[in-house]
């Protein structure tokens, strides 16, 4: 699996996370987060502050599944999942890239050797 510095460039970062947000499910509820610098991006473990970092309520009436996919980042600590937004940006395949605008880690992420695998659903907002 190669590192985000490995394949992309900030520039190529910054306009992923402008096409895909990621969302959160709090409590049932989807929601948007705020919006993150590119430090953050790269390097802030996003799940971690869910909570105080979501923004926009989504009706799940306004989200259309895309696609979905695994997800799978090597870990230090089983017991640590910490993905950062970058992380995952550089893994939606491209065949969903034209279509969906949002992303979000669903469920509790499975251990497969040294790797945490998560599946990422990818969809596309349509607002009322």
């Amino acid at each position: 699996m190669n590192t985000k510095d490995d394949i992309i460039n900030d520039e190529i970062l910054e306009e992923l996370y402008h096409k895909l947000r990621p969302v959160v499910t709090v409590n049932g509820a989807k929601y948007l987060l705020k919006k993150y610098t590119l430090e953050q991006i790269k390097k802030e473990v996003y799940l971690t502050n869910k909570n105080t970092n979501k923004e926009v309520y989504l009706d799940n009436s306004e989200l259309k599944v895309i696609g979905s996919f695994d997800y799978a980042k090597e870990y230090e600590n089983p017991l640590s999942f910490t993905p950062t937004i970058g992380d995952v940006l550089i893994e939606i395949p491209k065949i969903y890239l034209d279509k969906a605008d949002a992303f979000e880690i669903t469920g509790i992420p499975r251990i497969s050797g040294k790797n945490h695998i998560a599946k990422v659903l990818t969809y596309k907002i349509n607002k009322k």
